[in-house]
């Protein structure tokens, strides 16, 4: 469907405002008083960028490396304003650098020896090291109900165990 939109008559004529609800083909010029529209008559295309899928999802990369690139420069302006005083004085450190990391990789860390920290790769976190250990399970030979210290059960560390190996 298409939408015809007269604009004013005047000597210095003016094309009428555009839709932002419509998409813009051409625009048509004619002179006044007008006796054959297809001689005296201009019409102007209005040019439009095509895109192909392939144009798409390198534009989608190119925005996803400008959204990365955008936060770590508002992460490194956001330390670089932090005001770090000195106990003695009051007045501001200098800071003659600093290190900005977005936890994606372990790239520019230094893992030798031990470290207390993990990686959480699919949220981009950083997290304090976690240690999972395991106990097998066996079944209790004497039981009691009234006195469950005098069963066969020994303290190790912060957990009661009963295997066989701390007895």
């Amino acid at each position: 469907m298409f939408e015809l939109k007269t604009g004013e008559p005047s000597e210095f004529p003016k094309a009428p405002l555009p839709n932002d609800e419509a998409f813009e083909v051409a625009t048509i010029s004619m002179s006044p008083y007008t006796v054959n529209a297809t001689l005296n008559s201009q019409v102007s295309l209005i040019p439009h960028k095509r895109f192909t899928m392939k144009d798409i999802g390198s534009l989608e990369n190119r925005i996803r490396s400008l959204e990365e690139y955008t936060t770590l420069n508002l992460l490194e302006t956001d330390t670089n304003n932090l005001s770090i005083k000195d106990p003695n004085t009051g007045l501001d450190k200098f800071k003659s650098g600093f290190f900005v990391d977005n936890f994606r990789s372990h790239e520019t860390h230094n893992l030798t020896g031990d470290s207390n920290f993990d990686i959480d790769f699919t949220k981009a976190e950083l997290r304090p090291r976690t240690t999972e250990r395991n106990a097998s399970l066996g079944f209790e030979t004497n039981s009691t109900k009234a006195s469950p210290t005098t069963a066969d059960y020994s303290v190790v560390d912060d957990f009661a165990c009963r295997c066989l190996w701390c007895w």
